[in-house]
């Protein structure tokens, strides 16, 4: 018997598991409180999610053009490349004011766009129906960025008086907007900035478990399963050949019930897979 633990901030997860002789067997538990759709946490700002979101729709326009709503065109992956280094450009001094690099920020914008052809049914093959489970970027926010977003129409205007002054036009506000920012969090006291991360970490733990995506992904479980292990046993190449996979699985449901669920999926040389609901 195997047992491996997934943990994360919020949330964990146990899972057990043994494989036997034929029939071969492997037998999973999953902990009724792991999340499915628990995702990274989002590192852009409400500013660069608001420059991000209409390139990326630009982006899903672009894949349904592509031969087979494939993003591996060359055209379309050097399009990929000269908006991200727009975004680096864009919000260069925001940037540079993180603890990090440039190459990490180029990495995350790329990730955004993986992350969105993920999402984008129109860029999924007719070929391939089988369903995904889907990590949706995180909404919550940290201390700093909570003050932020609350007093996002000072700060704007603070930014823009200061522009003007300087007869600056509108490619320098990013700029002054994270010096004002900065200025603003900085003169706060170390009491009032505790204050806004501990209400930042509250409002974190009381919508976590409000992404509709979660229970999305409960419903889809048992067939999602079904085609790994589809994909897994009988004859072939990276195949375990004649198996018997059993499933346990539960999950909270959205009114605090126990969901439990169970299910064989077998290969015998006589037979084709058969699927077992229990």
């Amino acid at each position: 018997m195997q047992r491996t633990d997934i943990a994360s901030s919020a949330h964990k997860a146990t899972i057990f598991g043994c494989l036997c002789d034929f029939p071969s067997a492997i037998c999973f538990y999953l902990h009724p409180n792991y999340r499915l759709s628990m995702g990274a946490k989002s590192q852009f700002t409400e500013e660069q999610n608001s420059w991000l979101n209409p390139v990326m729709g630009e982006f899903k326009a672009k894949l349904t053009q592509a031969t087979g709503g494939s993003s591996k065109d060359d055209s379309l992956l050097d399009w990929k490349k000269a908006k991200c280094e727009d975004f680096l450009r864009e919000f260069k001094i925001q940037l540079e004011a993180t603890d990090d690099s440039i190459s990490v920020w180029r990495e995350r914008v790329m990730r955004r766009f993986i992350n969105t052809k993920a999402r984008s049914k129109e860029s999924r093959s007719v070929a391939d129906s089988r369903p995904l489970l889907l990590f949706p970027e995180d909404d919550t926010v940290g201390g700093r960025d909570l003050y932020r977003r609350e007093h996002m129409v000072a700060i704007n205007a603070e930014a823009t008086k200061r522009r003007e002054e300087q007869g600056q036009d509108s490619r320098q506000h990013a700029g002054h907007y994270q010096r004002v920012l900065r200025e603003r969090w900085d003169g706060l006291s170390e009491q009032e900035k505790v204050g806004w991360v501990e209400k930042a970490e509250k409002l974190q733990h009381d919508d976590s478990w409000e992404d509709p995506q979660i229970y999305r992904n409960h419903e889809q479980f048992a067939e999602i399963m079904c085609n790994l292990f589809r994909g897994m046993i009988g004859p072939g190449k990276n195949r375990v050949g004649q198996a018997e996979f059993h499933l346990m699985y539960g999950f909270r449901s959205f009114d605090e019930a126990l969901d439990l669920g169970w299910y064989a999926y077998n290969f015998t040389c006589h037979h084709s897979p058969k699927l077992i609901y229990c």
